[in-house]
């Protein structure tokens, strides 16, 4: 009979494994070897730039969960460490034949969504709560099992993202709010600012 160090190690080396032992093992973007060698030996560096690019252009802690190594750059997974909570990536140009780091940058409206998803779960905070509580007794009812924190940390940039579900809106929908939360102004105006978008 195989013990569980063996069927640990079977499910570590076959492409499919549970999803409750998924952390993102195997995430990979094309031709990222190099460049997330350069990235993992850089780490500190990057890290670094993320967490200035965020302060700067959107007033953001975050924190830095993992990084992968693409073409001609590294992708970043990030996650907000207040409200709006929410999850996305950036990516820093690598110029490997040069051996440097380049410039933080984003696809476009990718990063602005995600933040509106958490502004969006902020306006209706209690709707959320019920949608988590109906999601975490379902799981204990049935056969249901959502991703890891540790998935969601290290795969997850659409937004706001639990284990069993996520949020995607943009920052088209609710631009008013979004304005808003740039300019820093009160929470309570953001979450005015997307519930009157929603008014009869």
């Amino acid at each position: 009979m195989p013990n569980k160090a063996d069927e640990k190690k079977q499910a570590e080396s076959s492409e499919y494994m549970p999803v409750q032992d998924y952390t993102g093992q195997g995430y990979s973007f094309d031709n990222g070897e190099e460049t997330g060698k350069f990235a993992n030996q850089h780490r500190k560096q990057i890290v670094e730039k993320v967490k200035q690019y965020f302060n700067k252009k959107y007033h953001l802690d975050i924190t830095v969960h993992q990084i992968y190594g693409a073409t001609d750059a590294a992708v970043v997974f990030v996650e907000s460490k207040k409200d709006p909570k929410f999850h996305t990536s950036v990516i820093v140009g690598i110029d490997l034949e040069n051996k440097k780091i380049g410039d933080v940058g984003a696809y476009e409206g990718s990063v602005e969504g995600a933040i509106t998803t958490g502004l969006y779960v902020m306006a209706y905070e209690k709707e959320f709560q019920k949608l988590d509580a109906f999601c975490t007794a379902i799981a204990r009812e049935y056969p249901v099992i959502g991703r890891t924190k540790e998935a969601v940390d290290h795969t997850a940039s659409t937004g706001f993202t639990t284990p069993y579900y996520y949020t995607s809106t943009s920052d088209l929908i609710f631009p008013e709010a979004y304005h808003a939360f740039l300019h820093k102004e009160s929470y309570q105006n953001i979450i005015h600012l997307i519930n009157s978008t929603f008014a009869p």
